[in-house]
C-alpha cells in the first residue's frame, strides 16, 4: 500500500510499504514505494485535495525535509487555496519503467488516501504522468491542470533530453544539467546563461539518483498519446509558455484541440521553468478550483 505522510518526521525514521522500503540515513536510493504527503493543509478545515506531480529534479522524491522544504517553496507562486498533497517518487526504478506503470502507482498512492477522485496538477514530467493518470484511471482524477506538458515529446526538446541521459551514463552530471536547464527556454542568450549555471550548480540541479532520473527520463522519451487524447474524460487545462524549449505551442494546441471542453492557456515570452512565476497561472487555476 501506499504510505502517506501529513509532517516531517523527526529523527532516523524507517518508512516501509511492501515490496520496497525506504531508509533515511546514508543509502537514501533504495527501494521505495510512491507515497502522497500533505504540503499545505488549506485555508479552511476540510479544504478539497488537489495532488501535485511534480516534473524531474533533485527533489522529486520527497524523501527527506529538505526536499519537501524546496517543494513547499517551489509552489509559493500558485498560492493554491487548497489543501495540497504532493507525490514522492518511487525510486530504484526498474529497467523498461513507463508512463503507464508510474501512473498507476500514482493512481494506487491516491486510492490509499482518499475516497474519490481528486483535482490533479501535473507539471513539466510530472504533467506527462499527470496525463496519462487521467487516461488510465479516470476514476481518481476529478479535474486535470497540465503546466509545460504535452501529449509527447518531440524535436529538439525530445533530442535535448535524450542527451541528458547519455551525459548521465557517461559520468557528466554537469553537462546533463548544463543541457537540462538551458533547454527551458528558445531564447540563446538566456541558453548559454542557462548552460553555464547547470555546469556550475551540477547535482544541485540535476540529483544524485542518476538511475530513476534516466529511467524517468526514457519513459517519456516513448511517452506518445496522441493516438488516445481524444479518449481523454476529464474536465483539463494545459498552461504552456511560448519560450517553452520542450515543447512548442503546437504541441500544446494538439493536445488539447481534441478534447471536449479542454482548454489551453497560453503565456507570451515564458519557457518551461517561468510558467509558474506568472501570476496568470495562479489565477486560472484558482478560478477554476472554485467551479465546483
Amino acid at each position: 500500500m501506499a504510505i502517506d505522510v501529513e509532517q516531517d518526521p523527526s529523527g532516523p525514521s524507517e518508512w516501509s510499504s511492501a515490496p520496497r522500503i525506504w531508509r533515511s540515513g546514508p543509502d537514501q536510493l533504495r527501494p521505495a514505494d510512491v507515497f502522497l504527503w500533505r504540503a499545505a493543509r488549506g485555508p479552511r478545515r476540510g479544504s478539497a485535495p488537489l495532488v501535485y506531480v511534480p516534473g524531474l529534479g533533485p527533489h522529486s522524491t520527497n524523501r527527506t525535509r529538505w526536499e519537501r522544504f524546496v517543494q513547499r517553496v517551489e509552489m509559493i507562486p500558485l498560492r493554491l487555496d487548497r489543501e495540497v498533497w504532493i507525490v514522492g517518487r518511487l525510486t530504484a526504478l526498474g529497467a523498461g519503467t513507463t508512463m503507464a506503470s508510474l501512473a498507476a502507482d500514482h493512481a494506487r498512492a491516491i486510492r490509499s488516501r482518499f475516497d474519490g477522485p481528486v483535482d490533479v496538477l501535473g507539471e513539466s514530467t510530472g504533467g506527462s504522468i499527470a496525463l496519462q493518470l487521467a487516461l488510465d484511471h479516470p476514476e481518481v482524477v476529478k479535474r486535470l491542470f497540465l503546466v509545460s506538458a504535452a501529449v509527447a515529446m518531440r524535436g529538439s526538446g525530445r533530442a535535448a533530453q535524450r542527451e541528458v541521459g547519455r551525459s548521465l551514463r557517461a559520468g557528466a552530471p554537469r553537462r546533463a544539467a548544463g543541457i537540462m536547464l538551458a533547454h527551458t527556454t528558445r531564447r540563446p542568450l538566456q541558453r548559454r546563461l542557462l548552460t553555464a549555471a547547470g555546469f556550475l550548480l551540477g547535482r544541485v540541479v540535476i540529483g544524485a539518483n542518476d538511475h530513476d532520473l534516466i529511467a524517468e527520463i526514457e519513459a517519456e522519451d516513448r511517452l506518445d498519446l496522441r493516438s488516445r487524447i481524444d479518449q481523454l474524460s476529464v474536465p483539463t487545462v494545459l498552461i504552456g509558455g511560448s519560450d517553452d524549449g520542450y515543447y512548442s505551442p503546437e504541441l500544446f494546441a494538439e493536445t488539447t484541440e481534441h478534447v471536449d471542453g479542454a482548454e489551453y492557456v497560453a503565456l507570451p515570452d515564458k519557457g518551461h521553468m517561468t510558467v509558474t512565476t506568472d501570476r496568470t497561472v495562479a489565477r486560472e487555476i484558482r478560478e477554476r478550483l472554485r467551479e465546483e
